[in-house]
């Protein structure tokens, strides 16, 4: 299970740490208080890894990375055992969550 408030909790702190981030740690906290209440996510690992969210699908060796870029989000599949961005796209806040969940179920083929 996911302690959706811990990384909520992390992306507040770091614009305290880092204050050029705080926009990304903003809308960061917006998306993981968003993904905390979709079912969908029970059987995905969340995380945090220097300033991204990660999703990874227990069991598999890919994730899915998400950042900002300004005010849109950039989200990726990444490789675990090359650590090479296997696709990427940006998109708008409204389309976010569409493309989280799109790209895990990438994920599960």
């Amino acid at each position: 299970m996911n302690d959706w408030h811990r990384l909520g909790k992390s992306f507040a702190e770091l614009s305290k740490r880092h204050p050029f981030l705080e926009d990304h740690a903003r809308l960061m906290r917006i998306l993981v208080n968003t993904l905390s209440a979709d079912p969908r996510l029970e059987a995905v690992e969340a995380g945090i890894s220097l300033s991204t969210l990660t999703l990874k699908p227990r069991g598999s060796v890919h994730w899915v990375a998400v950042a900002t870029r300004g005010t849109r989000y950039t989200v990726a599949i990444m490789d675990a055992l090359e650590s090479a961005e296997r696709d990427m796209v940006q998109c708008s806040a409204e389309k976010v969550v569409f493309t989280i969940l799109e790209y895990l179920e990438k994920l599960k083929r």
